[in-house]
């Protein structure tokens, strides 16, 4: 998790430099709007989902890997919505595309453990039939 949010910071802080260099009240309020946003938001809504995902993996019988997985899934769509517009803000929609496109990849990429895990269970099921 901690690799996770170590390159979320860092895509954050590459775009802000990028920032810095055509417009630097922008992106003055771009740190700020983000810091803002990840200090209460983000505290006060995310209890509930944990506690909804620990519900989940209790009644389901889900490994705890596949919960911290939609987690970081989570976390990369939300940085990616507040990152893709800032970039188009600042007149650089080309890397905002790029940082969809590589949210996209990783999300693919973490969801594939997940994806065996349900095939596993579909061949289980359908081998019982």
């Amino acid at each position: 998790m901690e690799l996770y949010l170590k390159t979320a910071a860092g895509v954050l802080l590459a775009v802000l430099l990028i920032m810095t260099v055509q417009n630097k009240n922008m992106a003055i309020a771009a740190a700020a709007a983000a810091c803002f946003f990840l200090a209460v938001l983000g505290l006060e809504y995310l209890a509930p989902v944990v506690d909804f995902l620990r519900e989940l993996e209790n009644l389901g019988e889900i490994s705890g890997e596949v919960a911290g997985i939609l987690l970081k899934i989570t976390g990369i769509g939300i940085v990616t919505q507040i990152v893709v517009p800032i970039c188009a803000d600042s007149g650089n929609q080309a890397m905002g595309k790029a940082l969809q496109t590589a949210a996209t990849a990783l999300t693919l990429y973490l969801c594939l453990p997940f994806f065996r895990q349900f095939l596993s269970l579909l061949t289980e099921v359908l081998g019982k039939v």
